[in-house]
């Protein structure tokens, strides 16, 4: 099975959120919202935390200092095909407001009352869901796995725990 890894963020303003209305020629989900984010790259050495910074910086020209609060706050495992997708999302605010073109689609600022009503992917609508309700309280990170049922797409969360100093 091959592994992709992605890293996104949603980022805050105000009461709005910083979303990506993806271009119809794009590969995923072409004419859908989304985060900004992409690939985990190898220049990124394995790092969701580097690839969603680069990822700011070539989508939206964020650099980090027009960032806070920039925190892991879900990973999303998800079956597709042969393929294993781990998705990392970061929330955190913003301070800029003007954003040059971005290649992947249209940057827009969503307000949070319509975030929800835009057409998401599945995960994306799922875990926004998860957040509004009761995610955006939580401190641990938190883990979700990507099933169905009766034919419809389901995330199961738990929160990402470290057990203590056993060495395995």
């Amino acid at each position: 099975m091959r592994i992709r890894t992605f890293a996104a963020a949603y980022l805050l303003h105000q009461d709005h959120w910083l979303m990506l209305l993806r271009s119809p020629t794009h590969t995923l989900f072409p004419n859908t919202w989304a985060p900004v984010g992409g690939h985990v790259e190898a220049q990124d050495k394995c790092d969701p935390y580097s690839a969603v910074l680069r990822e700011l910086s070539e989508e939206a020209n964020l650099l980090p200092g027009d960032l806070t609060d920039l925190k892991l706050k879900y990973v999303t495992l998800r079956v597709k095909g042969q393929e294993l997708r781990q998705l990392y999302l970061f929330f955190g605010r913003m301070s800029r407001l003007s954003f040059d073109h971005c290649g992947e689609g249209e940057l827009h600022l969503v307000p949070e009352s319509k975030v929800l009503l835009r057409p998401l992917g599945a995960v994306n609508k799922l875990t926004l869901e998860y957040h509004f309700a009761q995610g955006q309280w939580q401190s641990e990170v938190m883990v979700g796995t990507v099933g169905a049922k009766h034919g419809l797409p389901t995330i199961a969360w738990a929160p990402l725990q470290d057990w203590g100093d056993d060495p395995l």
